[in-house]
């Protein structure tokens, strides 16, 4: 149940619901100056305050956050259930909070918004969004103040113009991820047009779950046809995200601030999973930042699908047991001659994606290579060429 109290100077929250409209703040609102505010009656999604502190919030029947307040969740998991649905131009602000969509529940997230009306999921001390909700002037947002979404189940969520700041922290169930769906095989999801920014990591190796958008399935690979991943931005993250090796990353995603291009992320890759099944037909065709594949690409023979290396991609292999293993006519790989394969240590090819500057360099046998499988008592072929590098002598 929602906590009867006050926080920080804030209008007064009842236990049933009930809705508050707090005072005009200042007419000075820059809504690009954090230390101005912006909360005021007159500003939608502002003027009325939903609190919930130190409790869990269960949606359990179909239900929508309306665009006529602010949401406050303080030290608050908020588990669905069933349907919720967010409007647009709808704020929520979070401390210490998480979201969540448990396994075998009707759980899901309908969050649309649109260019003019966007969905904004922040720290409850970001003041470009609505002002100074919490009136605590030396309150600034960091990284990691609130947990994020962890998607557990459910299908068919969506977020279209949806912003997730300051989130990863460690809190519940989410991992250190703004957003993270993880879903059974043939479940959709949509995720267009949404900006993921300033998410905590702790700094782990290439294969830690600390990235601000993350897509992985329970029990098998998913039907890329399912699923729309677009137009999204990623900037000021360590690692922007982590992706089951058979979903798309279409081109139209961007990892860098549209309004300042040098802006980009510490580790700035694609990174994806090894997975031994595949249930159609898939292209890396990502230039901005290269890919880096965790155990590899390893095809099993009885499926016939075919993974396109698109011009002028470059894939990183973190580890000599990270690599590509494939049957001839059956699972394929297709490499255009302009395409790298390379080492994770590769500063040169796609920038320095392990982070540690000059501390490393890339080597031979820094990886597995690209081994073609063959019926015995042939020897199975390993691929070679100039646009192959660093991988192990055989």
């Amino acid at each position: 149940m929602k906590k009867h109290t006050k926080i920080a100077g804030l209008c007064l929250v009842a236990v049933a619901l009930a809705l508050v409209s707090c005072s005009k703040q200042g007419d000075d609102c820059d809504p690009d100056d954090p230390n101005s505010s912006c909360y005021t009656d007159e500003s939608p999604g502002c003027a009325l305050v939903e609190a919930y502190v130190n409790t869990t919030v269960v949606i359990e029947s179909p239900t929508t956050w309306t665009a006529d307040k602010v949401y406050l969740f303080e030290g608050t998991v908020v588990d669905v259930k069933s349907e919720l649905t967010i409007e647009p131009g709808t704020v929520m602000k979070f401390s210490k909070s998480s979201i969540n969509v448990r396994p075998s529940t009707a759980g899901k997230i309908i969050a649309k918004g649109t260019a003019e009306k966007r969905i904004v999921f922040t720290s409850y001390a970001d003041r470009s969004h609505c002002g100074n909700t919490q009136q605590d002037e030396s309150a600034q947002p960091e990284k990691g103040d609130w947990g994020g979404l962890y998607i557990n189940g459910g299908n068919n969520h969506s977020f279209t113009y949806c912003d997730f700041l300051y989130a990863g922290g460690h809190f519940s169930e989410s991992h250190s991820t703004a957003v993270n769906i993880n879903t059974k095989a043939g479940d959709a999801f949509t995720v267009d047009h949404c900006t993921f920014a300033h998410t905590y990591s702790s700094r782990g190796g290439a294969d830690v779950s600390h990235y601000a958008f993350s897509a992985g399935f329970i029990d098998a690979t998913p039907n890329p046809k399912n699923s729309q991943f677009t137009n999204n931005v990623f900037y000021d993250n360590d690692k922007p995200i982590n992706i089951n090796p058979f979903l798309p990353v279409d081109a139209s995603n961007k990892f860098h601030n549209p309004a300042d291009p040098s802006q980009g992320n510490a580790r700035n890759f694609i990174h994806m999973f090894a997975n031994n099944h595949q249930y159609g037909n898939v292209t890396y065709g990502h230039t901005e930042v290269p890919y880096v594949i965790t155990g590899g690409i390893f095809h099993g023979p009885r499926e016939k699908h075919t993974i396109t290396i698109g011009p002028n991609v470059v894939v990183k292999f973190p580890g000599p047991a990270s690599g590509i293993s494939v049957y001839p006519n059956i699972r394929v790989v297709n490499l255009h001659p302009t395409a790298i394969l390379t080492s994770y240590k590769d500063d040169t090819h796609g920038g320095d994606s392990n982070g540690d500057g000059t501390a490393t360099s890339p080597a031979a046998g820094d990886w597995m290579g690209f081994q073609i499988i063959v019926p015995a008592p042939d020897k199975n072929h390993w691929m070679t060429g100039d646009n192959i590098l660093y991988a192990r002598p055989h």
